[in-house]
Formats: structure tokens, sequence, C-alpha cells
């Protein structure tokens, strides 16, 4: 009689494990990006099938190019310039990359908007640290911009970084730029 007790919380044991098992190799895409749901804390990806947990990379996949074309174009609209330089700018470099909210910020404050503020060192890229789903149809990135002279460009140095991080949202079926805010420099 104890031989068959015994034998069921082992086997009950190895069920557990098992299960265990299954449970964190189904959640980890989710619980890597935090994407929990939110009535059950359980990582989403659980509740998602593969076409659903496919289109959430290919999302991620979107937002991180978004991210890196913003990133890019940083180097290229001078905040030295006069206001209406700068607009113009903004327009040429960033318009395809935000949402018209945003967009329409940084026309009316056009200094607000980052850029490249010297002559050396001059935003290079977005490095991105981390992203999180927030929304079906947003993310929000933190990352750095990096900063580089022509001597950095050579020799693949950073001559610095600050922080930055943004809101991406999908908005009539593109992803866009709907908030930035820029932190310290490191």
């Amino acid at each position: 009689m104890r031989r068959i007790q015994m034998k069921k919380i082992i086997y009950l044991f190895y069920m557990l494990i098992l299960v265990s098992v299954i449970f964190v190799h189904m959640g980890q895409a989710s619980l890597a990006n935090g994407v929990y749901d939110q009535n059950t804390a359980i990582p989403v990806a659980i509740f998602q099938s593969g076409e659903e947990r496919s289109e959430g990379r290919e999302d991620e996949t979107l937002v991180r190019e978004v991210v890196a074309r913003f990133g890019e174009q940083l180097q290229k609209v001078s905040l030295l310039a006069p206001d209406d330089t700068i607009r113009e700018s903004i327009r040429e470099y960033y318009s395809d990359l935000l949402t018209p909210t945003l967009l329409q910020q940084w026309l009316e404050n056009p200094r607000s908007a980052p850029g490249r503020w010297t002559s050396s060192p001059w935003p290079k890229r977005i490095d991105i640290e981390s992203m999180q789903r927030t929304d079906k149809d947003a993310f929000a990135v933190q990352g750095k911009i990096i900063e580089v002279t022509s001597a950095d460009k050579k020799s693949g140095a950073v001559a610095a970084k600050r922080a930055i991080m943004l809101k991406v949202i999908r908005l009539e079926g593109r992803w866009l730029i709907d908030q930035v805010k820029l932190g310290d420099y490191e």
C-alpha cells in the first residue's frame, strides 16, 4: 500500500516538473519581453497561437526598423540652424517615421526635437536596450543614442551615449513614433 502511495507521489512530482518545464518553455518569449495577461499574470505566449506569436515577432522587427531608421536620421537634423531650416529638416527626415501628432509638436517647437546639436560628435544610431509591448498596437522602447566623431567612426569607439525612450504605435497599419523622451548623457 505504501509503495502505491509512494509511486503516486513520485508520479505527481514528475508531472509537476513536466508541466513547469512546458509552462516556462511556452512563455519564454513573453517572459523576455515582459508581456503578461493583465488578469492572470500568465505570460501571453501561453494563450497565443503560433501565428499570433509570429505576428508579434514581425511587429517587433518592424518597430526595431522604425527606431533604427529614426536613429540614422538624427544626424541630418541640425538643431543649430534657424527654426525654419529645422522645420524643413524635420519634415524631410522624420515625417515618415512620426505620428501626425508628434510631427506637429516638433514643427511648432522645432528645438524640442532630437537631432544634431554640434558638428562633432554627432548622433550615429540608436542602440535598443529593451522593448516591451504595452498594447496590441504599441511598444515602449528604451535605448541609447550613440554619438561619434570622425576619429570614433574609424576606430568604432563611442564619443557619447544619451538615453532615449520612445513610444511606437501602429497607426493605420504603419508603425510610427508617437512619443520621444531624451534622458541624460552618460
